[in-house]
């Protein structure tokens, strides 16, 4: 249903672009995300409109860096590589990446850690070990990764972080 909210501007914006939009990827809170196509092949990349600036800003900004440290994957999972974004439509273009792979950076935090108290922290970790249970540990791991490129990560669920296999954390 939140796609539907933002498949107008999608198409609005496709059209603009010369870009054939093509079937859902997924949605969320903060935007949604699309399969494109170039008019002039049959190349494909995904496109994501967000609801909100704040969101696509921060989102923006970390696949920036990512790009700026030459990121392709982070312990083996592939990050997305920035093709194009646009401020005034909120969007970001995309390569359409497969698991394992990490995605979704627009509640993430860039160059500080968010200021949550000892008690708010202890409580995440706890609910991220029991969500990630035997896989914490490569979780944290990637999460450190993030952190020594100023990007903190606080939203981690199978949608944005996925291991390849059958077994997904939940």
């Amino acid at each position: 249903m939140l796609g539907k909210d933002l498949r107008g501007k999608a198409e609005s914006y496709a059209t603009r672009q010369g870009l054939i939009l093509e079937e859902p990827l997924g949605d969320g809170v903060d935007g949604s995300v699309w399969v494109v196509r170039s008019k002039q092949n049959a190349l494909n990349w995904a496109m994501k409109c967000h609801h909100d600036s704040r969101q696509y800003g921060r989102e923006r900004d970390c696949y920036r860096r990512l790009e700026s440290e030459g990121v392709t994957d982070i312990r083996g999972f592939t990050v997305p590589q920035l093709l194009n974004t646009d401020d005034d439509w909120l969007v970001i273009e995309m390569t359409i990446v497969k698991p394992p792979f990490l995605l979704d950076f627009a509640s993430a935090y860039l160059d500080e850690r968010p200021e949550f108290s000892p008690e708010i922290w202890e409580r995440w970790e706890a609910d991220q070990e029991e969500r990630h249970e035997e896989r914490w540990p490569e979780v944290k791991a990637i999460l450190r990764a993030l952190a020594m490129m100023g990007i903190y990560l606080t939203d981690i669920h199978q949608g944005n972080l996925a291991f390849g296999d059958d077994v997904q954390p939940q």
